[in-house]
């Protein structure tokens, strides 16, 4: 390092930053939330950019000027300066002995990271039968987990607690102590905040596939056979992009086929593209409809497994946005209980249009099967506020129609797809 210079006042977040001076950088790592960088000379710099802080390489202009705390000039093959800007004040910038973290308790207790393999279920399950606080409070304390902030741990229950789960169907578990294997793998999925589900055994056997195929098809899905994946990701985005122009322009988008007809109103909504940053492989168009417009019946005809039992064949009926009637001819148990979660769960959060023309088949999980070209799917409970969604409930239940069979979509009367084909496209 050429240098170090302190820009905010002296105080305990900001320590022997001199001490860095000439020192080569031998690694760069991670505990928990803590950026930790070996120095030569037994040294180790260790920093943590709180909630607002920002450590980059293009010097802070404008208001974010007046937050640069810390500016690192590095030399080497290719010199550059890292600039440490902080407008909240929460972060800290530390130069230690190697391993010396008596500055810094927090990091000092820090608990195993859920994504090692270090990070067991039988360890969790021991600590979690020793507490005796909330589940919130045990896992933000950081001794037996590192890295679960409060929005994480919140995820993570929530998805727990009320079912919605992305991975795998897991059994019920009572609300003040959640199953422990459960509660780790949903801690992990909140991590990884780009979702995606594993090729595994459980799937391929769900899918009617061997694991091998479907590998095949996952790495297909994931252009992973191309030269470079992120072209296909693109043209995926590009082509509904397209698809999305109209989409916007209309005011209300009718659904027809078997045992289907219904009608939303989505004047002043946005519509979203999801090609692939949030979840992978993706593919769909997506909004929040006027709560209030749903008029009509749909029948579904892609079975559901979002919860311990399977839901199948579930037909709706609405009326100036309300559910008046819901049946199923499979899991018809599951589909009241979980409409009586609360009152945001009989209206429609989420209309979505299935625009990945890679999809082929269905695999029995709904991350995959609603992105199909050719399928549309409502969301019974939480809109999306991004959309402009009003509706609040601690339901999201993705609900899957097949239109290659038979059936459309019209926008403002006008056939937007027809057969599973998209209209002009």
């Amino acid at each position: 390092m050429l240098g170090v210079d302190l820009l905010a006042p002296h105080g305990p977040k900001y320590v022997g930053l001199d001490r860095a001076l000439g020192r080569r950088i031998e690694a760069v790592g991670r505990r928990g939330k803590f950026l930790l960088v070996p120095l030569s000379g037994g040294l180790e710099l260790v920093a943590h950019l709180g909630m607002t802080g920002v450590l980059a390489q293009e010097a802070p202009r404008g208001a974010a000027a007046s937050h640069l705390r810390v500016r690192v000039a590095l030399s080497g093959a290719a010199p550059a300066t890292l600039y440490f800007v902080d407008p909240r004040r929460f972060g800290r910038f530390l130069v230690v002995d190697a391993g010396d973290y008596s500055q810094l308790p927090t990091l000092a207790a820090l608990g195993p990271e859920p994504l090692d393999a270090g990070f067991t279920v039988a360890a969790f399950a021991a600590a979690l039968a020793r507490s005796r606080v909330a589940v919130k409070t045990y896992l933000l304390s950081q001794r037996p987990v590192a890295g679960v902030g409060n929005i994480y741990a919140d995820e993570a229950l929530w998805r727990r607690l009320t079912g919605y789960v992305s991975l795998r169907t897991v059994a019920a578990a009572p609300a003040d102590r959640p199953e422990p294997s459960a509660t780790v793998r949903q801690l992990r999925m909140t991590l990884r905040k780009t979702s995606t589900y594993l090729p595994d055994e459980a799937l391929a056997a769900r899918a009617g596939m061997s694991e091998a195929q479907l590998a095949d098809y996952y790495a297909g899905l994931l252009h992973l056979d191309d030269p470079d994946p992120v072209v296909g990701f693109h043209a995926l985005r590009d082509r509904q992009e397209a698809l999305l122009a109209r989409l916007r322009a209309a005011r209300t988008v009718r659904i027809e086929g078997d045992g289907t007809d219904l009608t939303l109103s989505t004047a002043g909504r946005g519509w979203v593209n999801s090609y692939g940053r949030r979840n992978v492989p993706s593919g769909e168009m997506y909004t929040s409809p006027v709560e209030t417009s749903a008029h009509g019946v749909i029948r579904f005809d892609v079975p559901s497994y979002n919860f311990p039992e399977r839901v199948a064949g579930v037909t709706l009926e609405f009326d100036r946005g309300r559910l008046e009637r819901a049946t199923a001819v499979e899991g018809e148990a599951t589909l009241t209980r979980r409409l009586a979660v609360d009152a945001g769960a009989r209206l429609v959060g989420e209309l979505g249009i299935g625009g990945n023309e890679r999809m082929t088949r269905f695999l029995g999980a709904t991350l995959f099967d609603e992105k199909t070209a050719g399928t549309v799917h409502l969301a019974l409970g939480k809109s999306y506020p991004q959309t402009g969604g009003l509706n609040d409930s601690a339901l999201h239940w993705d609900l899957i129609k097949d239109l290659r069979g038979g059936g459309r979509i019209s926008l403002d009367g006008e056939i937007f797809a027809e057969n599973g084909v998209f209209v002009g496209a």
